[in-house]
């Protein structure tokens, strides 16, 4: 018997950083088993505007919700202004705040359960070292490697994103016991 709610997991370590730097964002997909399906990058440079790199990530979205409908969950970083980097935010645009609303209110639309968590509480919970101290990933001439798939993961955002979507599988994609209180996956109080 299965004891997850989900088999997939679409997870995103995003930059809507389009005039303000040239964002990447790292994503990947993985099963509920831990298995590394698909990873990769989508570079604002590559695109002509704003709308154009934001709606690259829609189109992930809608890719994968196509291919597994009810058993995918979109898992999204969050973002936090902390107050030690509020100063360096000055006049800054938020566009990758303006991207996170895109994908939630994208997610909604098409009845995508989706997720955010915090960055802090997954890059402490799943350093590199314990990934490779734990044999989830190894190291081969300097490039970080799923050990499960072979696939290179060493990209800092797809690794980011790798973090979100191992944390979701092992933590938090659990079917709920009867009598317990339904989780809303469309409010921001599910970290």
């Amino acid at each position: 018997m299965k004891n997850h709610k989900y088999e997939y997991i679409l997870a995103f370590d995003p930059s809507g950083n389009f005039n303000e730097g040239k964002g990447t964002t790292g994503w990947v997909l993985m099963n509920a088993d831990e298995k590394l399906l698909a990873r990769g990058e989508i570079h604002a440079k590559d695109y002509h505007c704003p709308e154009e790199y934001w709606d690259a990530h829609l189109n992930l979205i809608r890719k994968y919700n196509k291919r597994y409908g009810k058993q995918l969950i979109v898992v999204i970083e969050e973002y936090v202004l902390y107050r030690d980097r509020s100063l360096s935010q000055t006049n800054s645009k938020m566009e990758t705040v303006r991207l996170l609303g895109i994908m939630q209110n994208f997610c909604w639309r098409i009845k995508q359960d989706y997720s955010m968590q915090l960055a802090s509480a997954v890059k402490h919970r799943w350093s590199d070292e314990l990934l490779l101290r734990e044999q989830i990933l190894y190291r081969h001439r300097g490039v970080l490697i799923h050990t499960e798939s072979n696939i290179p993961i060493n990209v800092s955002h797809t690794r980011d994103a790798f973090r979100h979507a191992i944390h979701y599988a092992v933590c938090r994609n659990v079917i709920e016991k009867r009598g317990a209180k339904k989780y809303d996956y469309y409010k921001r109080s599910n970290y």
